[in-house]
């Protein structure tokens, strides 16, 4: 998986500094968990060494880690030595600081006397909570300054309804493990930390049976060799000798029920809570069970389940015997992916016969058509000279929008537009709420966003400079040029949903074509155990804030003017509706 972006904010707090890794001191107390030395091996770094580096200069030697007496090999590492670790890959300017509540234990990672993420693990109350980010801290995400996200762009965000508390709080009481705090420390399973710390930092671990290796893409595991062989290959001949651990099975079990029971977004949908809806669909038995086939259903069970397009997994771990498809499929998401096949074949065909490419514009009397498929930007969009790229719009949705309408403004007459969204699945927040502005007659690209678990509405809002004149103004948009028509269909998901919602909503558009798709939700993403990627609709909503009620848009947007899909993609066919 590659790496994700992030817009969080930070949290301010007066902090001291202290860092580096803590092995905790043995004393005569007879403890639950006793020492076990693992070497750490830094993929992420091994990734972009030299050519005349050695493999041995990303190797981590005998770090502490723990296994409890009597139990399995699963191991534990204290909240100071998992911080350590991830120091591998926090950015210089950024410290560790750590403090102990008599069995509350807080971690904070500070720029400056500025808190941008705190964890506090409870030993009682048998739950973990966070605020802030590490995203900013991690020097595994690439440099937006370098991007296109923030050209032509200005972003403020700000609360409309305060939280009601600072933290989010996330419960462990019901997993098969439990936390310790011998020595001092708070120790849980290493893939606790990576399960819910993953979360921000987008670094997990792997356990290959001998040695833990650091990574932030699955392609590490399996492309990054460490003395002469991957991480995968070598969990793979673990496997072929002793099959996948029993211990690895009840870690996936705790992983899966930790993140959906405090982190998915639709509980609500399910119509029960939904570890009651997990354990009633034999979801953790059919993790941990012996039978080969059981155990390999597990992913395809809870996302057939589900049904929810933002919520599945990646890939497979195919070096744990790992077999199910990747692909999740619920009736819903069956009848999407047929639609999906349908309009895909229907818009060649009318392009083919048309001789039109994907960036076509079609004209006919006073209405012109464009379609776009994704909300995307450019990582690298400056050229050698430190100049946004001429091509830009090839890889930018926004500049490909300006690029449009610019066209459009150009060829003259044209008083109603239509946009062509029938086929976007979403993408990136910020990208659409630049394009929502666009549309804008006053230079105004507002979206609201709830944190499910605390209550907090947070309106986040986007101005643009499309002429890239410094300025931003209504001479920047395009609702006072022209009348817009937004095509959907049950395809427009996700941010392919959220641009028509808002369009409506502020009246910026008018919806034709069928029902959008809905996924209301922002996504989350990271690994479980066994180095399986996932995604999932997180506790954020995006939706419309009136200063007493939060309006989702998980249902879809219902069109103002309908028209069935096989009538999409032709002017002359869509003219007759309007």
């Amino acid at each position: 998986m590659k790496k994700r972006l992030f817009l969080v904010g930070a949290i301010a707090l007066s902090l001291t500094s202290c860092a580096g890794v803590l092995t905790m001191q043995h004393s005569s107390v007879n403890y639950p968990i006793v020492r076990k030395g693992v070497d750490v091996v830094d993929l992420i770094g091994l990734e972009s060494k030299g050519s005349d580096e050695a493999d041995s200069a990303y190797l981590h030697s005998n770090l502490p880690f723990y296994l409890v007496k009597g139990g399995d090999e699963t191991l534990y590492v204290s909240l100071e030595d998992y911080a350590a670790m991830l120091s591998f890959h926090i950015k210089g300017t950024y410290r560790n600081v750590f403090e102990k509540t008599g069995v509350n234990f807080a971690w904070t990672v500070a720029k400056g006397n500025t808190a941008e993420y705190q964890l506090i693990a409870q030993h009682v109350a048998e739950r973990f909570s966070v605020a802030g980010s590490l995203s900013g801290a991690m020097d595994i995400y690439p440099d937006l300054s370098k991007s296109s996200l923030y050209s032509g762009a200005s972003f403020y965000s700000g609360y409309l309804a305060r939280p009601y508390e600072s933290h989010l709080h996330s419960s462990f009481t019901f997993l098969h493990y439990k936390s310790y705090i011998p020595y001092g420390g708070f120790f849980v399973p290493l893939s606790w930390w990576d399960t819910e710390v993953g979360l921000n930092s987008g670094i997990a671990h792997f356990y290959d049976g001998e040695r833990v290796y650091q990574y932030s893409d699955v392609s590490q595991l399996t492309d990054v060799p460490f003395q002469g062989k991957t991480a995968a290959q070598r969990a793979m001949d673990y496997y072929l000798m002793h099959g996948m651990p029993s211990s690895l099975k009840n870690q996936i079990a705790d992983s899966v029920y930790y993140l959906f029971q405090n982190y998915y977004g639709l509980p609500h949908d399910l119509g029960m809570y939904i570890g009651t809806f997990l354990t009633r669909n034999g979801i953790r038995a059919g993790i941990v069970s012996e039978d080969r086939e059981k155990s390999n259903q597990y992913f395809e069970k809870i996302f057939g389940l589900l049904d929810d397009d933002h919520t599945g997994v990646l890939n497979v771990a195919s070096w744990w015997g790992e077999t199910v498809d990747a692909v999740w499929r619920g009736p819903n998401s069956k009848k999407r992916s047929s639609l999906a096949m349908e309009l895909r074949a229907q818009r060649a065909a009318t392009f083919e016969a048309k001789k039109l490419s994907s960036d076509s514009i079609q004209y006919k009397d006073d209405m012109a058509m464009f379609g776009f498929d994704s909300f995307a930007f450019d990582y690298e969009a400056f050229d050698a000279e430190g100049k946004l790229k001429e091509d830009l719009w090839k890889t930018d949705s926004f500049f490909y929008f300006i690029r449009q309408l610019e066209a459009i403004k150009s060829h003259g007459g044209v008083k109603k537009v239509i946009i062509d969204m029938s086929l976007n699945g979403g993408g990136v927040v910020g990208v659409m709420m630049k394009i929502l502005a666009l549309l804008s007659k006053n230079n105004d690209g507002t979206i609201h966003l709830r944190e499910h678990k605390n209550g907090g509405v947070t309106k986040m809002q986007a101005g643009v400079d499309s002429n890239l004149d410094g300025t931003f103004g209504i001479g920047d948009v395009y609702g006072n040029d022209f009348e817009f028509y937004i095509v959907t269909s049950d395809m427009s998901f996700s941010c392919g949903n959220a641009l028509p919602y808002y369009a409506k909503k502020y009246g910026f558009a008018k919806i034709i074509g069928e029902k959008s798709g809905g996924g209301e939700c922002v996504v989350c993403s990271g690994f479980y155990p066994q180095g399986v990627a996932y995604v999932m609709s997180s506790n954020n909503h995006i939706g419309y804030y009136d200063g007493k009620d939060f309006e989702g848009d998980e249902a879809g947007v219902q069109p103002d003017i309908g028209i069935p899909h096989s009538e999409f993609y032709d002017i002359e066919k869509i003219a007759a509706y309007l």
